[in-house]
Protein backbone atom coordinates (compact mmCIF):
# COMPACT_ATOMS: atom_id res chain seq x y z
CA UNK A 1 0.00 0.00 0.00
CA UNK A 2 2.70 2.27 0.95
CA UNK A 3 4.69 1.91 -2.40
CA UNK A 4 1.16 2.54 -4.64
CA UNK A 5 0.40 5.58 -2.38
CA UNK A 6 3.98 7.23 -2.84
CA UNK A 7 4.05 6.01 -6.53
CA UNK A 8 0.24 7.81 -7.11
CA UNK A 9 1.33 11.34 -4.99
CA UNK A 10 4.53 11.63 -6.31
CA UNK A 11 3.71 14.52 -7.98
CA UNK A 12 1.25 15.38 -5.49
CA UNK A 13 -2.12 14.22 -7.53
CA UNK A 14 -4.15 12.23 -5.91
CA UNK A 15 -6.45 9.85 -8.63
CA UNK A 16 -9.88 10.52 -8.67
CA UNK A 17 -10.74 6.78 -7.65
CA UNK A 18 -9.43 7.33 -4.34
CA UNK A 19 -12.26 9.04 -3.15
CA UNK A 20 -14.80 6.23 -4.65
CA UNK A 21 -17.30 5.15 -1.98
CA UNK A 22 -19.53 2.27 -2.09
CA UNK A 23 -23.49 3.37 -3.39
CA UNK A 24 -26.50 1.24 -4.20
CA UNK A 25 -27.29 0.14 -7.58
CA UNK A 26 -30.21 1.43 -9.69
CA UNK A 27 -32.16 -1.02 -8.99
CA UNK A 28 -31.71 -0.73 -5.26
CA UNK A 29 -32.83 2.09 -4.75
CA UNK A 30 -35.80 1.90 -7.29
CA UNK A 31 -36.81 -1.23 -4.86
CA UNK A 32 -35.93 1.50 -1.87
CA UNK A 33 -37.80 4.13 -3.72
CA UNK A 34 -40.81 1.95 -4.33
CA UNK A 35 -41.44 1.06 -1.04
CA UNK A 36 -41.09 4.33 0.23
CA UNK A 37 -43.93 5.66 -1.95
CA UNK A 38 -45.80 2.80 -1.17
CA UNK A 39 -46.39 3.77 2.85
CA UNK A 40 -46.23 7.28 1.50
CA UNK A 41 -49.66 6.37 0.53
CA UNK A 42 -50.68 5.34 4.06
CA UNK A 43 -50.59 8.97 5.68
CA UNK A 44 -51.48 11.02 2.57
CA UNK A 45 -55.26 10.86 2.98
CA UNK A 46 -54.51 11.22 7.09
CA UNK A 47 -54.23 14.65 8.92
CA UNK A 48 -50.30 15.03 8.89
CA UNK A 49 -49.35 18.41 6.93
CA UNK A 50 -46.37 16.75 5.76
CA UNK A 51 -46.95 14.60 2.71
CA UNK A 52 -43.61 14.00 1.85
CA UNK A 53 -41.89 12.38 4.31
CA UNK A 54 -42.31 9.20 6.71
CA UNK A 55 -42.99 8.73 10.67
CA UNK A 56 -40.41 6.53 12.08
CA UNK A 57 -42.91 3.35 12.43
CA UNK A 58 -43.60 3.76 9.18
CA UNK A 59 -40.33 3.77 7.54
CA UNK A 60 -39.21 0.91 9.58
CA UNK A 61 -41.84 -0.81 8.11
CA UNK A 62 -40.75 0.25 4.51
CA UNK A 63 -36.92 -0.86 5.50
CA UNK A 64 -38.65 -4.33 6.69
CA UNK A 65 -40.06 -4.26 2.99
CA UNK A 66 -36.53 -4.92 1.41
CA UNK A 67 -35.76 -8.29 3.47
CA UNK A 68 -33.82 -5.38 6.63
CA UNK A 69 -34.93 -5.87 9.78
CA UNK A 70 -33.86 -3.30 12.40
CA UNK A 71 -35.53 -2.71 15.59
CA UNK A 72 -36.95 0.77 15.97
CA UNK A 73 -34.42 1.91 17.92
CA UNK A 74 -32.27 1.33 15.90
CA UNK A 75 -33.85 3.11 12.95
CA UNK A 76 -34.27 5.96 15.94
CA UNK A 77 -30.67 6.44 16.01
CA UNK A 78 -29.76 6.35 12.16
CA UNK A 79 -32.32 9.05 12.07
CA UNK A 80 -30.47 11.08 14.85
CA UNK A 81 -27.60 10.55 12.91
CA UNK A 82 -28.80 11.36 9.25
CA UNK A 83 -31.68 13.44 9.99
CA UNK A 84 -32.33 17.34 9.19
CA UNK A 85 -31.62 19.09 11.92
CA UNK A 86 -34.52 21.63 12.75
CA UNK A 87 -33.36 24.73 14.60
CA UNK A 88 -34.95 26.58 17.07
CA UNK A 89 -36.16 30.29 16.47
CA UNK A 90 -37.22 32.65 19.67
CA UNK A 91 -39.86 34.78 19.55
CA UNK A 92 -38.27 37.69 18.07
CA UNK A 93 -36.95 35.44 15.38
CA UNK A 94 -33.24 35.24 16.34
CA UNK A 95 -31.30 32.12 16.15
CA UNK A 96 -31.12 30.50 19.21
CA UNK A 97 -28.03 27.90 18.37
CA UNK A 98 -30.77 25.03 19.92
CA UNK A 99 -31.59 22.30 17.08
CA UNK A 100 -34.74 19.86 17.60
CA UNK A 101 -34.48 16.49 16.50
CA UNK A 102 -37.89 15.63 13.55
CA UNK A 103 -39.82 12.89 13.65
CA UNK A 104 -40.68 11.73 9.61
CA UNK A 105 -37.88 10.82 7.35
CA UNK A 106 -37.41 12.12 3.71
CA UNK A 107 -36.94 10.23 0.59
CA UNK A 108 -32.98 11.23 0.59
CA UNK A 109 -32.56 10.27 4.08
CA UNK A 110 -34.30 7.29 3.59
CA UNK A 111 -31.94 6.01 0.89
CA UNK A 112 -29.20 6.82 3.49
CA UNK A 113 -30.99 4.81 5.86
CA UNK A 114 -30.48 1.43 2.86
CA UNK A 115 -27.17 2.43 2.15
CA UNK A 116 -26.12 2.15 5.58
CA UNK A 117 -27.95 -1.07 6.42
CA UNK A 118 -26.49 -2.83 3.61
CA UNK A 119 -23.08 -1.32 2.37
CA UNK A 120 -20.02 -2.16 4.76
CA UNK A 121 -17.67 1.21 4.89
CA UNK A 122 -14.69 0.70 3.44
CA UNK A 123 -11.39 2.76 4.27
CA UNK A 124 -8.95 4.40 2.05
CA UNK A 125 -6.23 1.31 2.86
CA UNK A 126 -8.91 -0.96 1.47
CA UNK A 127 -9.91 1.28 -1.89
CA UNK A 128 -6.33 1.02 -2.92
CA UNK A 129 -5.82 -3.01 -2.25
CA UNK A 130 -9.04 -2.96 -4.03
CA UNK A 131 -8.01 -0.90 -7.34
CA UNK A 132 -4.40 -2.73 -7.47
CA UNK A 133 -6.62 -6.15 -7.49
CA UNK A 134 -9.07 -4.29 -10.28
CA UNK A 135 -6.13 -3.25 -12.73
CA UNK A 136 -4.78 -6.68 -12.51
CA UNK A 137 -8.01 -7.90 -14.24
CA UNK A 138 -9.77 -5.16 -16.05
CA UNK A 139 -9.60 -4.47 -20.14
CA UNK A 140 -9.68 -2.20 -22.25
CA UNK A 141 -13.15 -0.63 -22.94
CA UNK A 142 -14.17 2.85 -24.45
CA UNK A 143 -10.71 4.07 -23.23
CA UNK A 144 -11.41 2.57 -19.65
CA UNK A 145 -10.39 -0.16 -16.98
CA UNK A 146 -13.40 -2.34 -16.98
CA UNK A 147 -14.35 -5.75 -15.66
CA UNK A 148 -16.15 -7.94 -18.01
CA UNK A 149 -18.41 -10.70 -16.71
CA UNK A 150 -15.34 -13.40 -16.74
CA UNK A 151 -12.67 -11.00 -15.00
CA UNK A 152 -15.21 -10.26 -12.61
CA UNK A 153 -15.57 -14.35 -11.76
CA UNK A 154 -11.51 -14.09 -11.96
CA UNK A 155 -11.03 -11.69 -9.56
CA UNK A 156 -14.19 -12.81 -7.00
CA UNK A 157 -12.25 -16.02 -7.09
CA UNK A 158 -9.22 -13.94 -6.11
CA UNK A 159 -11.39 -13.04 -3.14
CA UNK A 160 -12.45 -15.80 -2.42
CA UNK A 161 -16.13 -15.49 -2.79
CA UNK A 162 -16.43 -17.68 -6.06
CA UNK A 163 -19.70 -16.67 -7.79
CA UNK A 164 -21.73 -19.12 -10.69
CA UNK A 165 -23.30 -18.17 -13.77
CA UNK A 166 -27.02 -16.94 -12.53
CA UNK A 167 -24.92 -15.31 -9.74
CA UNK A 168 -22.20 -13.48 -12.43
CA UNK A 169 -25.69 -12.42 -14.21
CA UNK A 170 -27.23 -11.12 -11.86
CA UNK A 171 -24.32 -8.59 -10.35
CA UNK A 172 -24.16 -7.58 -14.08
CA UNK A 173 -28.02 -6.75 -14.45
CA UNK A 174 -27.84 -4.63 -11.45
CA UNK A 175 -24.44 -2.85 -11.91
CA UNK A 176 -23.92 -2.68 -15.09
CA UNK A 177 -25.40 0.90 -15.81
CA UNK A 178 -24.26 1.27 -19.78
CA UNK A 179 -25.66 -2.07 -19.96
CA UNK A 180 -23.03 -3.08 -22.19
CA UNK A 181 -21.25 -6.11 -20.43
CA UNK A 182 -19.00 -4.36 -18.73
CA UNK A 183 -18.40 -2.83 -15.33
CA UNK A 184 -16.47 0.20 -14.01
CA UNK A 185 -14.64 0.39 -10.71
CA UNK A 186 -16.84 2.46 -8.55
CA UNK A 187 -19.37 -0.77 -9.38
CA UNK A 188 -16.64 -3.02 -8.30
CA UNK A 189 -16.34 -1.28 -5.06
CA UNK A 190 -20.10 -1.02 -3.85
CA UNK A 191 -20.51 -5.20 -5.04
CA UNK A 192 -17.48 -6.09 -2.70
CA UNK A 193 -19.43 -3.24 -0.27
CA UNK A 194 -22.18 -5.41 -0.45
CA UNK A 195 -20.81 -9.00 -0.04
CA UNK A 196 -18.84 -8.00 3.14
CA UNK A 197 -21.91 -6.67 4.60
CA UNK A 198 -24.19 -9.59 3.69
CA UNK A 199 -21.07 -11.58 5.41
CA UNK A 200 -21.33 -9.27 8.32
CA UNK A 201 -24.95 -9.83 8.68
CA UNK A 202 -24.35 -13.94 8.54
CA UNK A 203 -22.00 -13.82 11.25
CA UNK A 204 -25.14 -12.11 13.32
CA UNK A 205 -27.44 -14.66 12.71
CA UNK A 206 -24.98 -17.37 13.45
CA UNK A 207 -24.47 -15.09 16.89
CA UNK A 208 -28.35 -15.09 17.42
CA UNK A 209 -29.33 -18.93 16.21
CA UNK A 210 -26.43 -19.93 19.01
CA UNK A 211 -28.08 -17.89 21.57
CA UNK A 212 -31.12 -19.44 21.32
CA UNK A 213 -29.54 -22.73 21.67
CA UNK A 214 -28.12 -21.44 25.08
CA UNK A 215 -25.16 -21.61 24.02
CA UNK A 216 -22.54 -18.88 26.66
CA UNK A 217 -19.71 -16.91 24.46
CA UNK A 218 -17.57 -19.40 25.84
CA UNK A 219 -19.32 -22.28 24.42
CA UNK A 220 -19.48 -20.96 20.94
CA UNK A 221 -15.59 -20.32 20.58
CA UNK A 222 -14.98 -23.67 20.95
CA UNK A 223 -18.02 -25.06 18.81
CA UNK A 224 -16.49 -26.96 15.51
CA UNK A 225 -18.24 -26.71 12.24
CA UNK A 226 -19.53 -30.46 12.73
CA UNK A 227 -21.13 -29.64 16.48
CA UNK A 228 -22.68 -26.39 14.96
CA UNK A 229 -24.19 -28.60 11.96
CA UNK A 230 -26.08 -31.01 14.86
CA UNK A 231 -27.28 -28.05 16.64
CA UNK A 232 -31.26 -27.28 16.52
CA UNK A 233 -33.67 -25.06 18.32
CA UNK A 234 -36.30 -26.53 20.30
CA UNK A 235 -39.59 -25.19 21.66
CA UNK A 236 -38.55 -25.01 24.87
CA UNK A 237 -34.98 -23.24 23.77
CA UNK A 238 -37.15 -20.97 21.80
CA UNK A 239 -39.89 -20.09 24.88
CA UNK A 240 -36.42 -20.03 26.97
CA UNK A 241 -34.95 -17.75 24.67
CA UNK A 242 -37.86 -15.35 24.26
CA UNK A 243 -38.22 -14.78 28.03
CA UNK A 244 -34.75 -14.04 28.21
CA UNK A 245 -34.09 -11.73 25.31
CA UNK A 246 -37.47 -10.76 23.98
CA UNK A 247 -39.43 -9.25 26.81
CA UNK A 248 -37.76 -5.63 26.76
CA UNK A 249 -39.32 -5.71 22.84
CA UNK A 250 -42.98 -5.74 24.40
CA UNK A 251 -43.38 -9.49 22.88
CA UNK A 252 -46.53 -11.30 23.66
CA UNK A 253 -45.32 -15.25 23.64
CA UNK A 254 -47.19 -18.13 24.36
CA UNK A 255 -46.51 -22.28 23.97
CA UNK A 256 -49.47 -22.15 21.07
CA UNK A 257 -47.11 -19.24 19.38
CA UNK A 258 -43.66 -21.19 19.73
CA UNK A 259 -45.53 -24.30 18.10
CA UNK A 260 -46.15 -22.62 15.43
CA UNK A 261 -43.31 -20.78 14.74
CA UNK A 262 -41.15 -24.58 15.38
CA UNK A 263 -43.68 -26.15 13.05
CA UNK A 264 -43.02 -23.64 9.72
CA UNK A 265 -39.53 -23.80 10.59
CA UNK A 266 -38.49 -27.21 10.55
CA UNK A 267 -38.69 -27.87 7.15
CA UNK A 268 -37.59 -31.53 7.25
CA UNK A 269 -41.15 -31.87 9.23
CA UNK A 270 -38.81 -34.81 10.98
CA UNK A 271 -38.58 -33.92 14.41
CA UNK A 272 -39.67 -30.96 15.65
CA UNK A 273 -36.35 -28.68 15.78
CA UNK A 274 -34.96 -26.07 13.42
CA UNK A 275 -31.34 -26.07 12.59
CA UNK A 276 -29.45 -23.13 10.91
CA UNK A 277 -30.30 -24.06 7.69
CA UNK A 278 -33.92 -24.88 8.24
CA UNK A 279 -33.83 -21.26 9.91
CA UNK A 280 -32.55 -19.61 6.73
CA UNK A 281 -34.39 -21.18 4.51
CA UNK A 282 -37.71 -20.55 5.83
CA UNK A 283 -36.67 -16.94 6.63
CA UNK A 284 -35.85 -17.05 2.37
CA UNK A 285 -38.95 -18.31 1.71
CA UNK A 286 -41.41 -16.04 1.27
CA UNK A 287 -39.76 -13.25 -1.03
CA UNK A 288 -41.62 -9.39 -0.75
CA UNK A 289 -43.21 -9.69 -4.34
CA UNK A 290 -45.06 -12.78 -2.80
CA UNK A 291 -45.76 -10.25 0.39
CA UNK A 292 -46.71 -7.77 -2.49
CA UNK A 293 -48.81 -9.82 -4.12
CA UNK A 294 -51.00 -11.21 -1.34
CA UNK A 295 -51.43 -7.46 -0.18
CA UNK A 296 -52.54 -6.34 -3.33
CA UNK A 297 -55.53 -9.40 -4.12
CA UNK A 298 -56.68 -9.24 -0.56
CA UNK A 299 -56.73 -5.53 -0.47
CA UNK A 300 -55.41 -4.87 2.94
CA UNK A 301 -52.83 -2.07 3.01
CA UNK A 302 -50.84 -3.44 6.00
CA UNK A 303 -48.02 -4.56 5.26
CA UNK A 304 -47.28 -4.66 8.90
CA UNK A 305 -49.56 -7.40 9.33
CA UNK A 306 -48.64 -9.41 6.27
Amino acid sequence: LKEILEKEHANGHIPTWESTKPHLSKVQEAEARKWFDFHLQDIVSGPTTNKDSLPLALCQKAIMDLGIFPTINEVKNMHTVLGKKVEVIDAQGHHTGVYKGTVTVGVDEFLKMIEKLTLKELDHAAIISLHAMFEEFAEEHKGMLMLSKESLSKLMDRLEHHEDEVELACIMHEWDVEHDGFLSFDAFVSIVSTHMKLEELDQEMEKDFLRLCGLSHEEQMRLTTDQFEELAITKEMLLKGMEEHGGRHGIKFSDNIADEMIYDADIDMADKQVTFDELITCLEMVGPDEVEESITSSGDNSLWRA
